[in-house]
């Protein structure tokens, strides 16, 4: 829950300084990621679906879907595409 609200104000306010507070080191890498738009934290995360829901947030966030080549799965890579459209 704490974690969560740390999530949700960093990635609000594009603080990443919130994000060191997050216990969860796959909830801090996706912080990181959404808050200094870098995708080398994406590929920190441990599930497939984590990296992929990461790529997709930044691929959205930037209007890049050159983003989405980094996901792995084919279905969730035409999502990221269109989501990045």
């Amino acid at each position: 829950m704490r974690d969560g609200c740390y999530f949700e104000a960093a990635k609000n306010t594009q603080n990443p300084e919130l994000c060191e507070v997050i216990s969860s080191l796959e909830i801090q890498n996706m912080c990181f990621a959404l808050t200094k738009g870098e995708t080398s934290y994406c590929g920190m995360l441990e599930s497939d679906y984590s990296q992929f829901q990461c790529y997709s947030s930044l691929a959205e966030m930037k209007k890049d879907a050159s983003i989405c080549d980094a996901v792995k799965a084919v279905g969730w890579k035409h999502a990221c595409i269109s989501g990045a459209e």
